[in-house]
């Protein structure tokens, strides 16, 4: 009976808070807490505009080669699976991926992770454009697991942007960043002129991490902490911070989140979570601490973000959950989750 009065009493306190949570309840112990409203820095970011002679140069032009399927409507998934057997022309193994561009003319597949590893971008008229992995990477590397990786169409139809994966297995301390991007190349579907934005051999491990927007506007990449480049305007801003460990873009493309970590020789130091406005090109640290990894992990809505921190309690690791209001500049709901969510 005592039990149960403290479980009764501690509901009550409980009731008695003001916070708001749209958290999952069974993943949240009863421990949430309201954090005082973080005060927030403004970073200064640098926009420049590349000029003709800092656009990249074309570093290939492929011919077409002659469609060997009939040709197909492109404006349904369940083409990808017809558009699959392409690959097979390239002997490569099973591993194929498909996208298909917002206006329905085009298709990219990858095709391969083991061998042959290709990339076929063809419309439905049977142009058709290919690309061989082993021209992509360091000759050194040759005969590495691997593939092509579609990521966005440009919004206004005409390019595609893809980058490839290395079969590297990583490692490394709690702060070990990751990374899985090597370069960023875009096609121009029409003439297939080929250019580099990122170069990359492969030999860059662990690669770099390259975000689109939802809407394709912008792209985000860790070099020199974090570039954000306007693919039609060229514009590109860069905000000088280190270690950074995400991003994620808002719904509307509006927002880019992400986080950075200071490490020590296996645990975090430090760590941020940043948002920066495409409206202001402003920077802002909504929560620092010195306690736990931050990671940002999801958009509620436009506004509103839920990321979570990463703390090692023993040999274990104990993560909680934080949900932010940028409208309201004020913390909604934290609270400890277990397991991970």
């Amino acid at each position: 009976m005592k039990s149960f009065l403290s479980v009764v009493l501690t509901l009550l306190i409980i009731s008695g808070c003001t916070s708001v949570s749209r958290q999952n309840e069974s993943l949240i112990t009863h421990t949430a807490t309201i954090q005082s409203s973080p005060s927030k820095i403004v970073l200064p970011t640098k926009t420049l505009t590349r000029t003709p002679s800092q656009t990249p140069e074309p570093t290939k032009i492929l011919t077409p080669v002659p469609h060997t399927i009939p040709v197909a409507t492109l404006n349904a998934e369940a083409t990808l699976e017809a558009f699959s057997n392409l690959c097979d022309e390239f002997e490569t193994d099973s591993s194929r991926y498909g996208k298909i561009s917002p206006d329905g003319k085009w298709i990219s597949i990858s095709c391969g992770y083991k061998r042959n590893q290709t990339l076929i971008v063809q419309n439905q008229n049977g142009v058709k454009w290919v690309f061989d992995f082993t021209d992509f990477i360091d000759p050194s590397l040759e005969g590495v697991m691997g593939r092509f990786t579609p990521l966005a169409w440009s919004p206004d139809n005409r390019f595609l942007y893809f980058s490839k994966v290395m079969g590297y297995s990583g490692g490394g301390n709690q702060c070990f960043p990751g990374g899985g991007d090597y370069g960023l190349y875009r096609l121009h579907l029409e003439t297939g002129t080929l250019v580099t934005f990122i170069s990359s051999d492969g030999n860059d491990f662990p690669g770099k991490k390259i975000r689109f927007s939802p809407t394709n506007e912008y792209y985000a990449v860790n070099r020199d902490g974090v570039t954000i480049r306007n693919i039609m305007s060229g514009k590109e801003t860069k905000i000088d911070v280190s270690g950074v460990m995400e991003m994620i873009w808002s719904p509307d493309s509006k927002f880019l989140a992400f986080s950075v970590a200071s490490c020590g020789e296996t645990l975090v130091e430090s760590s941020s979570i940043f948002v920066w406005d495409s409206s202001t090109n402003q920077t802002q640290v909504l929560l620092s601490t010195n306690e736990m990894l931050l990671r940002p992990q999801s958009w509620i809505d436009n506004f509103q973000l839920r990321f979570e921190g990463e703390k090692w309690v023993g040999l274990n690791n104990e993560y909680t959950i934080f949900e932010y209001d940028l409208t309201g500049s004020e913390m909604m709901f934290s609270g400890t989750a277990t397991p991970r969510p």
